[in-house]
């Protein structure tokens, strides 16, 4: 009775691709003795989930180039297992606004202590 409520909300999650719903639930079929295979399944979706909102998120970030939403892309890549081949065309982006910052931020002291 356990594993078929759990079997079944694990399919559900799987069928939502909700990444907390399928965590609890990837827990719970295990805790209850789900078949093993099943639950690598749910396990290979979720990281695909995962893999498919940090993908979404360095395209985002790429269209922004904005320093701080280029830095939690590339975090959030690697904490999702991205390739660096996969993050290497944020991390440009990310040194090229890095160094565009620096630049603004001497320009302004430069013309503050000239004032």
């Amino acid at each position: 009775e356990l594993r078929v409520a759990a079997h079944r909300t694990l399919c559900e999650a799987v069928i939502a691709l909700d990444v907390s719903q399928l965590e609890v639930a990837i827990e719970a079929a295990q805790a209850a003795g789900v078949d093993a295979d099943q639950v690598e399944q749910a396990r290979e979706t979720l990281k695909g989930r995962v893999q498919s909102t940090a993908r979404q998120c360095l395209e985002d970030a790429l269209k922004t180039r904005s320093v701080a939403q280029l830095q939690e892309a590339i975090s959030k890549g690697r904490d999702a297992g991205l390739e660096d081949t996969e993050l290497a065309s944020a991390m440009t982006a990310l040194e090229e606004e890095s160094k565009k910052a620096a630049a603004r931020s001497r320009l302004l002291e430069a013309q503050a202590n000239a004032s």
